[in-house]
């Protein structure tokens, strides 16, 4: 069992949250929190516990693609691919609205082993299915209940 207080230890007063909304780990271990507050995502790398902070997005969810090593973010209106290795951008889709592959609040975001993006769409009340690897949209499912 891995044991959290090395991080704890390691972070000193790094890993300061402003509102710290979604969590995920990769396959290494390492810890991607999406901080909302601090326009931020925290990375705790537990080969070395070393600890970045990329900003550029105000992230509400966060997802891995094991596959491809990328992070998934979103963010009120759009969804952001990054490289997990060092948090420069591959990709952005999505937009604001009403239509097919348009938010009002995305929030939860997952990756499934094909390489699709499900993301929730609050506001909308629907769920929209992209493709990670090209950022095409594929399909929305649901409504408001």
């Amino acid at each position: 069992m891995r044991d959290y207080s090395t991080m704890a230890a390691a972070l000193g007063t790094l890993g300061k949250f402003g509102c710290p909304l979604g969590v995920a780990v990769d396959t290494a271990g390492d810890i991607f929190v999406a901080d909302y507050g601090n326009h931020q995502v925290h990375v705790w790398h537990a080969n070395n516990c070393s600890f970045d902070c990329w900003k550029g997005a105000q992230p509400w969810g966060v997802a891995l693609d094991r596959a491809t090593g990328q992070v998934v973010l979103t963010n009120f209106h759009w969804v952001f691919v990054w490289r997990a290795d060092d948090g420069t951008s591959v990709r952005t889709f999505g937009s604001r609205g009403s239509g097919p592959g348009q938010f009002q609040y995305a929030r939860g975001v997952a990756v499934d082993k094909e390489g699709h993006v499900i993301v929730a769409d609050s506001d909308n009340h629907r769920v929209h299915v992209w493709r990670l690897s090209d950022g095409s949209f594929l399909r929305t499912f649901g409504a408001q209940g």
